[in-house]
């Protein structure tokens, strides 16, 4: 029986970087901001910016901290568990520019089940992408065929409206803000059709 392809976000999924970001340094651009009160992504009304600001935060916060963003435990200890019974790699939104350090990161820490990364990159001022192979998550999802798993609303909504499978991975601004990462991982495990052991 073939493999189900798994396709999943980086940041915010495999590691936890809008909460560090949020403890460091966006602390800058409103004191006192903490991951809980994130009711949006991106939270310019919270932090009280424009999308520019916000994504030149969250650059400076990628260039200074990136390399120490531990892999998250529970999702690591999935891969751990059941990473072999299943094909997977991962599709991100990081500009153009961090893309190298995504990708090293995503090796260092899942390198044993996640070898392909795959950019859809957020745009930045004077940055130009001259050929991309996927212009959304939505489109490389279904060019895949695969399963998508992304705390960004938006990018699983999309994917669900095309009629492929998304899930939400928690986070204050998605549809499972309520669900534990273990409640989440043990729906991704009978998704798999994966036992409990």
């Amino acid at each position: 029986m073939k493999k189900k392809l798994f396709i999943w976000d980086i940041d915010d999924v495999l590691n936890d970087l809008t909460a560090l970001c949020i403890s460091t340094t966006a602390q800058a651009l409103k004191p006192g901001i903490r991951l809980e009160d994130l009711q949006n992504n991106p939270p310019l009304a919270e932090l009280g910016c424009t999308l520019d600001e916000y994504r030149q935060n969250l650059d400076d916060c990628r260039d200074r901290y990136l390399y120490e963003v531990p892999p998250r435990k529970e999702v690591l200890a999935f891969f751990q568990q059941y990473g072999n019974r299943f094909r997977s790699l991962t599709l991100s939104s990081a500009p153009m520019h961090m893309a190298p350090r995504s990708a090293e990161w995503v090796l260092r820490h899942f390198g044993s089940w996640l070898q392909g990364t795959l950019f859809v990159p957020s745009p930045r001022k004077n940055i130009t992408v001259e050929s991309q192979l996927f212009h959304s998550k939505a489109e490389a999802v279904i060019a895949l065929d695969g399963i998508l798993i992304d705390d960004m609303q938006k990018n699983v909504d999309s994917v669900r409206a095309a009629g492929k499978k998304a899930f939400c991975f928690p986070a204050p601004w998605n549809e499972n803000r309520n669900m534990s990462i273990e409640e989440f991982l043990t729906k991704l495990s009978n998704e798999l059709e994966l036992p409990n052991e």
